[in-house]
C-alpha cells in the first residue's frame, strides 16, 4: 500500500503535503494508519479546513511511531480536515490533540485526510441514496414563513406535482398548535401528497395531535440511541429520551411512517452497547427508513461532554458497523439526507 501523506495548513489557507509522515485518522482517542480499504480518492476539489489550536498527528515511519507536527520547514502549522459531502460517510476523523482553551470547532464533521498522487485520500464510505427518490419534495421553512404562506404553497405543491411530499422542520420555538392547524388546512382540502415534519423535540401529545390532523410521516434526530448518551447531548432541551421514544410509539400506533435520522461519530456508533442499543429500538418501533448524517460537531467537546473515553476500546469499526447495518435490515431503507439542522442547546 503506499500510504498517504500527512496534509497540514499554515494558518493562512495553503495545504501543505509532509511527505515524510504517514497521514494518520481517529476513531475515539488513539491515531491509527487508515487502512486501504477505508480510503477514497477525491480530487482537489474536496472542501479542507484548517483547525486552529491543535495539533496534528501523523505516523513517522523511520521512527515507527505516531508523532505531533507542530511545525514545518521553520513555519508554524496545523491539522487539516475534509468536509464531506452529504452521501459519504465518515470513517476516520483528523487525528489531532487540543491546545489548552483552544476555542469549540465550529459544527462541521472533520474527516481524516492525507494527499497522494496529486490527489486528497479521505478516510470514508460513500453511501448510496435511493430514500424519497420517487417523490417531489417541497422542503418548508416556518422560520422563514407564515403558516399561511406555507399552505399556499404546499396546496400549490400537491396540485402540480405528481408524487408530492410536504417536509417541514420544526424546532422547540415553533408552536405546536399552528403546525396542527397547517396540516388540517391541506388535508381539509385534499387528501394527496405526503405530509412529514422533521421534529427536533418530541411531545408525545402533539404528536399524537398532528397524527389525528392527518400527518403521514414524522422524523425524529438521534445522535444516539442510548438514553444516557442523548440527554447528555441535550441535556438543556426540553425533550428527553423517554419523548421521544413515547411519540415514535404514537406514530406507530397510527401507522404513521416513522424516519430516523441518525448522526453518526466513529467511536460511538460503532461501539457494541450503541449498536445493540440501535438495533433493539429499530426493531421494537419497525421503523422503515434511516437517513445517516455525520454528526457536525467538535470531536473533543462530544468526547468530552458523553464522557466518551470511558468505553472500552471495541468498536466495529464504521464501515463493518455499514456492512452489519445492511445485513441485519435488509428491508430498511438506508440512505443520507442532504442537510441538517441541528438544535443542540449548549
Amino acid at each position: 500500500m503506499n500510504n498517504p501523506h500527512l496534509l497540514v495548513g499554515d494558518g493562512k489557507g495553503n495545504v501543505i503535503e509532509i511527505p515524510e509522515v504517514y497521514m494518520a485518522g481517529m476513531n475515539l482517542a488513539r491515531p491509527s494508519i487508515p487502512r486501504e480499504d477505508e480510503l477514497i480518492s477525491f480530487n482537489k476539489q474536496l472542501e479542507i479546513v484548517t483547525l486552529p489550536n491543535r495539533v496534528a498527528y501523523g505516523y513517522d515511519p523511520d521512527l515507527e511511531k505516531f508523532v505531533q507536527i507542530r511545525e514545518y520547514d521553520g513555519i508554524p502549522v496545523y491539522p487539516v480536515a475534509a468536509v464531506l459531502p452529504s452521501n459519504y460517510l465518515q470513517i476516520l476523523r483528523c487525528a489531532f490533540s487540543m491546545i489548552l482553551d483552544a476555542r469549540r470547532l465550529p459544527k462541521q464533521s472533520f474527516t481524516a485526510v492525507g494527499g497522494l498522487n496529486g490527489d486528497y485520500r479521505v478516510s470514508a464510505l460513500k453511501v448510496e441514496n435511493t430514500l424519497f427518490k420517487d417523490f417531489d419534495i417541497l422542503d418548508l421553512n416556518p422560520f422563514s414563513e407564515t403558516f399561511a404562506e406555507m399552505s399556499e404553497s404546499a396546496l400549490l405543491h400537491i396540485s402540480n406535482t405528481a408524487n408530492p411530499l410536504i417536509n417541514i422542520e420544526i424546532a422547540e420555538d415553533i408552536s405546536t398548535r399552528e403546525i396542527t392547524q397547517f396540516i388540517q388546512t391541506i388535508r381539509t382540502k385534499t387528501v394527496q401528497g405526503i405530509i412529514q415534519i422533521n421534529a427536533a423535540f418530541a411531545d408525545p401529545g402533539s404528536v399524537k395531535e398532528w397524527c389525528e390532523a392527518g400527518l403521514d410521516s414524522i422524523c425524529f434526530s438521534l445522535n444516539s440511541t442510548q438514553k444516557k448518551l442523548y440527554e447528555l447531548f441535550h441535556h438543556r432541551s426540553p425533550s428527553q429520551f423517554d419523548d421521544i421514544i413515547e411519540s415514535l410509539k404514537i406514530a406507530r400506533h397510527f401507522h404513521r411512517r416513522i424516519v430516523l435520522s441518525y448522526g453518526v461519530f466513529p467511536g460511538l456508533t460503532d461501539h457494541p452497547d450503541e449498536i445493540e442499543a440501535f438495533k433493539k429500538l429499530v426493531g421494537d418501533l419497525n421503523i422503515e427508513i434511516v437517513q445517516l448524517h455525520n454528526l457536525e460537531i467538535d470531536p473533543e467537546w462530544y468526547v468530552d461532554e458523553l464522557r466518551l473515553m470511558t468505553l472500552n476500546r471495541s468498536q466495529l469499526g464504521i464501515k463493518s458497523w455499514f456492512s452489519d447495518l445492511r445485513k441485519t435490515f435488509p428491508s430498511i431503507q438506508i440512505g443520507y439526507q442532504n442537510k441538517i439542522r441541528e438544535t443542540v442547546l449548549q
